[in-house]
């Protein structure tokens, strides 16, 4: 019994080993895909996702690392959370003289787990028409979601074989930039409002008693 006990407990921590040091967020909204990062210091360790942008023509763009002819390559890194919460980054993609793409995303806190994002971009994209070729922009913001997934096991112990980090993913620890500052809601604006108009209010009735 104590052997089949051991037994378990050891594959139990084995198991655990598998997905622990990482964090994986999933994109919903108009992204799709997800990002890795580090459990300890929230640097990123890989990414896979895509995107249709809108632009001259609807164009999908994947965003993964990537060497080679072109490049697709973390360029920088802040987060707002000193414990876990998404690592906002930036991104540069080009490949040969067919694209060239600067990407920057940020994200906040939002209700229910999640976390809301805003993605912006700035692309050239080759592209051939009845006119000829020519450079197409594309230019833009894109919002949704992120919530906290399961990395796959598999994608752990690569990554740990890697190092931690995709081959192609530079090591960047993200600079501290803190919390975003609260939105009022619609009903706190509103009792402000109402409070201001008050105070004028008073005041005015005090000058005109003088």
């Amino acid at each position: 019994m104590r052997v089949k006990l051991l037994a378990f407990l050891a594959g139990a921590a084995l198991s655990l080993n598998a997905s622990a040091g990482y964090l994986q967020y999933d994109f919903s909204g108009p992204i799709a895909g997800s990002f890795v990062v580090h459990d300890d210091d929230l640097s990123i360790a890989t990414y896979r996702f895509y995107a249709v942008l809108e632009g001259p023509f609807p164009f999908q763009f994947n965003f993964a690392p990537l060497g080679g002819e072109g490049a697709d390559r973390l360029t920088s890194a802040k987060t707002r959370f000193r414990t876990e919460g998404p690592t906002s980054f930036g991104i540069y993609d080009d490949f040969g003289a067919d694209r060239s793409m600067a990407f920057s995303i940020d994200f906040a806190d939002a209700a229910n787990g999640q976390y809301a994002y805003k993605a912006t971009y700035d692309a050239s994209i080759l592209h051939a028409d009845a006119t000829g070729w020519y450079y197409a922009p594309f230019k833009g913001a894109l919002t949704g979601y992120v919530t906290k997934g399961t990395i796959d096991p598999a994608l752990a112990r690569s990554l740990d074989d890697m190092g931690g980090y995709d081959e192609l993913v530079p090591r960047i620890v993200p600079t501290y930039v803190g919390p975003q500052a609260a939105v009022p809601e619609p009903g706190s604006l509103a009792l402000f409002a109402a409070g201001a108009l008050g105070a004028v209010g008073l005041l005015r009735r005090r000058r005109a008693g003088r």
